[in-house]
């Protein structure tokens, strides 16, 4: 018993001292990346100020106030809801540069901590869990306890904001998880960290990468349909672009802050999904805009009015229909004939484009209130968005994988119809029974056994044995399966 104690001292003893020492390297690579995150930020806005952005007070910003606005925008570029003047006022807007510019902190210091602590490289990859609740944990009680306040040109100075309590740590610890994920197999496989990643996902890899591919095709071709629905709204180039420096700078700026926001919007409105719009500009307007139609706000004699939705909105569904069908295609493609393999991988690339379309339609929504009598929101209609995106995910892979497979030839459409026929004459069989007797994804073992059976029976009620070895004779073969 002593010896045994003995034994498993030093063991627990050591795993203690590994415990602490991830927690403390969690700990500090979150600091590092949240002050990585705000010095950034801040080197901007100061940037900004000094080269006299903002006519309506030119006056540049000092650091500290510089620092608290980078504060802000912490957190309004991770989703978390910003509330001012005794929550009479709101704000919540995804800036997806901000947000990059925030991930790319984490995985920065995700991926030297990994590097420097000790252990095997499963051991190391336990180092991104701790990185994102340490960095969910800073935001959240950085929003509760210091002061945060707002100095904007034209809004005021020293304006107290608060932060949603509950998104302040819950949306950092997601992002925390995805961007310190990668830093994690950056930091412990180096160049090779995409094929120890694609390694750990196993089954998932291949349906992801090609979900990934063609999703960043569609949002490119979404980019540019959105742009060009833009300009028809504003009636050409704005003049703000050419109105000098300061002025084409902010002009730039808020674009690049709201073209990724417009563009997330545009791919879902693909799916058919609508975004509802309501304005408040001492009159209040609301409607709603789709790639079908609709009608979007305009500043022309007031903000509560609306005009017809651009026309160039209606190719998106194409957009949306050519993309999911690639999907679909490319995962039986990337299946080797093995036609199991081909429909699980489009039911899983479609679960993933479900997926990645549910979270652009969170970013794809903007919430801005300013009193009562101030304010605009855009968000997508929550019933659509929950069953009309994985339908047309779903019903567009499997079409893409069945449509590769007639392509194959006539061996390809021979397989599929023994499998219609196996799965029809088998009546006491389940589907993963069936499937569990296929071989590498070929019906034909799990079609012979179907076939022999029900064959077997009918000349059993007939009384016939002849029947029956003659039958499993033609199925079988004289060496069997």
């Amino acid at each position: 018993m002593n010896n045994r104690d003995g034994e498993l001292g030093p063991s627990f003893i050591g795993g203690l001292r590994r415990r602490a020492v991830l927690c403390v390297a969690g700990l500090g690579a979150a600091a590092v990346a949240t002050a990585l995150a705000l010095v950034a930020t801040t080197t901007a806005i100061l940037a900004l100020g000094m080269i006299g952005v903002g006519g309506l007070n030119p006056a540049p910003h000092d650091i500290a106030s510089a620092l608290e606005d980078a504060a802000l925008a912490f957190y309004m570029a991770q989703l978390v809801g910003l509330w001012f003047f005794d929550h009479t006022a709101e704000l919540r807007f995804v800036a997806i540069p901000l947000l990059l510019l925030i991930g790319s902190s984490i995985a920065a210091a995700t991926a030297t901590a990994a590097r420097l602590v000790p252990g095997s490289p499963r051991q190391k990859m336990r180092i991104a869990p701790a990185v994102a609740v340490a960095y969910a944990l800073v935001a959240g009680l950085a929003a509760q306890l210091v002061p945060l306040h707002l100095t904007a040109h034209g809004f005021g100075e020293g304006v107290v904001v608060s932060p949603a309590p509950a998104e302040a740590f819950l949306l950092p610890l997601v992002w925390g998880l995805l961007f310190a994920s990668i830093g994690a197999l950056v930091g412990v496989f180096g160049k090779g960290w995409r094929r120890e990643g694609a390694r750990l996902l196993g089954a998932w890899a291949t349906p992801l990468g090609t979900t990934l591919r063609v999703f960043g095709a569609a949002l490119v071709a979404c980019a540019l349909v959105t742009m060009v629905a833009a300009l028809t709204v504003a009636g050409g180039i704005p003049g703000a672009y050419t109105a000098g420096l300061g002025q084409g700078l902010v002009a730039f700026g808020a674009t690049l802050l709201a073209l990724p926001t417009a563009i997330a919007a545009v791919l879902v409105s693909g799916f058919g999904v609508p975004f509802d719009w309501n304005v408040n500009a001492l009159s209040e307007g609301h409607g709603s805009i789709g790639s079908l139609g609709g009608t979007v706000p305009t500043s022309n004699a007031g903000l509560a009015h609306a005009h017809g939705a651009p026309a160039v909105l209606a190719l998106a569904p194409a957009v949306v229909l050519i993309a999911v069908f690639a999907v679909g295609w490319l995962s039986a493609r990337r299946s080797q004939s093995n036609i199991k393999l081909c429909f699980v991988d489009a039911l899983r690339a479609a679960a993933l484009l479900t997926l990645g379309v549910w979270l652009l339609g969170l970013i794809g929504r903007v919430d801005a209130q300013a009193g009562g009598l101030l304010g605009f929101h855009m968000a997508p209609d929550d019933s659509a968005l929950i069953w009309r995106v994985p339908l047309i995910a779903f019903v567009g892979c499997l079409g893409g994988s069945l449509a590769f497979l007639l392509t194959r030839g006539s061996v390809a459409r021979r397989r599929l119809r023994r499998i219609r026929r196996g799965l029809g004459v088998g009546r006491g069989r389940t589907h993963r029974a069936f499937l569990a007797e296929t071989r590498d994804g070929d019906p034909r073992r799990g079609v012979a056994r179907n076939i022999a059976e029900n064959s077997s029976v009918a000349a059993s009620r007939r009384g016939d044995a002849s029947g029956i070895s003659d039958m499993r004779g033609v199925v079988f073969g004289p060496g069997g399966v």
